[in-house]
Parts: C-alpha cells; structure tokens; sequence
C-alpha cells in the first residue's frame, strides 16, 4: 500500500509539473517558422511593387544635347535605362569614357545607371 501511495504521488507530481509536455510559456518552434517566414507587411509589399515597376524618366536625368551625337542614341540609352539593362548602360560609359568630349554622355549614362539600380 506504501508503495502504490508513493508511486501515486510522484505520478501526481510529474503530471501536475508538466514534466514531458511543452510548457505554456514556450513557444512551439513549428509558429516561430510560420510567423518568421510570414509575407511581408502590407507597405512592404507596396514598397517592393513600387521599386519593381519605377523606371526612370528621362527628364529626370541630366540635360544631353542629343544633336551632337549618333541618330538613335538617345532611344536605345532610354530604352537600356528603361529595361534596366545595367550591361548595355555599362558598355556605353565605357565608349564614351574612350572619346573626348563625353562629359554630359557620361554623366547622363551614370545617373541612367543609377536610376536603373547598375552599381
């Protein structure tokens, strides 16, 4: 009888502390991933729409006098600007970094490649 009523109130104990079982206080590891890989706040997911879709304009970039150059520049360094072609952006300050008299092409071609996210 000794045995059973001893017996009886270690099981009591273990129970009643909760030996084995998740405490309430602990947090389920299972919700720390769901809440961690949760999709981001509303305004963040603005903020990523709205730095996806910004292209630059040309008017916010420097003043080129485009009739010193090449038919066509002008649209296909928009359109590289547009598209965030950072390789042809690039390739374009290397040309005019290799001529004389390129400063406004190639300060226009930094900030297009600014603009367009090209480090």
């Amino acid at each position: 009888m000794r045995r059973t009523l001893v017996s009886t109130a270690v099981l009591a104990a273990i129970v009643l502390t909760g030996c084995g079982s998740p405490d309430a206080n602990e947090t389920d590891p299972a919700e720390v991933r769901r809440t961690t890989n949760a999709t981001p706040t509303a305004q963040g997911d603005e903020q990523q729409e709205e730095a996806a879709s910004a292209t630059p304009s040309p008017s916010d970039l420097p003043t080129v006098d485009w009739d010193n150059y090449d038919d066509g520049l002008q649209a296909k360094l928009e359109g590289y600007t547009a598209s965030k072609n950072c390789d042809g952006i690039t390739g374009e300050i290397q040309k005019a970094k290799g001529e004389s008299g390129q400063a406004d092409l190639i300060g226009y071609l930094e900030a297009a490649g600014a603009a367009a996210g090209c480090s």
